[in-house]
C-alpha cells in the first residue's frame, strides 16, 4: 500500500477518503528490542490500544491517523509499556510536523480558520501558537517583552488584511 504518510517508521494498512478528510489506519513498523525502564530484551506483546493522531492535510483534507499502538510487557521487571510513536509530539496527539505547520498558518490566518483546516480545537492552535512564541523568546530570536504574542498576533492580523 502507498504511504500517505512519506515515514517508512509506519506501516500503513488502510487509507480511507471522506468529503473533508483522510482516515489513515496505521501501526508502528519497528517493535521496540528492550524495556526502557530496565532495558532487559525479554519483552512480550501485552495487548493493543488504538489512539488517533491528526497530521498535516493532504490535498486540501484533514488527515487522521488512526494509529494500532502495542502494549509490551517486560519479563524481567514486569513492568508494562507502550511501543514508542515515531513523530508525535509528547504534548499533544499531533505529529511534529502538523505542530509546525500551525506555526506557521496561525502568523497568517485566524486560529479558527487554521483549527478548522486540521480538525483540531482553536484553544489547541492558541496553545500552540504561544508556545512558539515562548520558544523564541527562549531562543532569544523575538524580544522577550510581556508584549511579544499580542505584537505576533497583531503583525500576522495586519498581514492577513492586506
Amino acid at each position: 500500500m502507498n504511504n500517505i504518510l512519506n515515514w517508512p517508521d509506519y506501516k500503513v494498512l488502510q487509507v480511507s477518503e471522506l468529503e473533508h478528510d483522510y482516515q489513515v489506519r496505521a501501526e508502528v513498523a519497528e517493535a521496540p528490542t528492550h524495556c526502557p525502564h530496565c532495558n532487559h530484551s525479554e519483552i512480550v506483546g501485552f495487548g493493543r490500544r488504538d489512539e488517533v493522531i491528526m497530521d498535516t492535510p493532504v490535498n486540501g483534507k484533514r488527515t487522521g491517523i488512526m494509529l494500532n499502538r502495542r502494549r509490551y510487557r517486560c519479563q524481567s521487571c514486569r513492568k508494562t509499556f507502550m511501543e514508542p510513536v515515531p513523530h508525535k509530539d509528547d504534548k499533544r496527539r499531533m505529529t511534529h510536523r502538523l505542530i509546525k505547520y500551525i506555526e506557521r498558518e496561525s502568523l497568517q490566518r485566524t486560529f479558527l480558520g487554521v483549527a478548522e483546516d486540521v480538525g483540531v480545537h482553536e484553544k489547541t492552535v492558541r496553545n500552540i501558537f504561544n508556545d512558539y512564541c515562548e520558544r523564541l523568546e527562549n531562543l532569544g530570536l523575538s524580544n522577550s517583552t510581556p508584549g511579544t504574542r499580542r505584537l505576533l498576533r497583531l503583525a500576522a492580523a495586519a498581514k492577513r488584511n492586506k
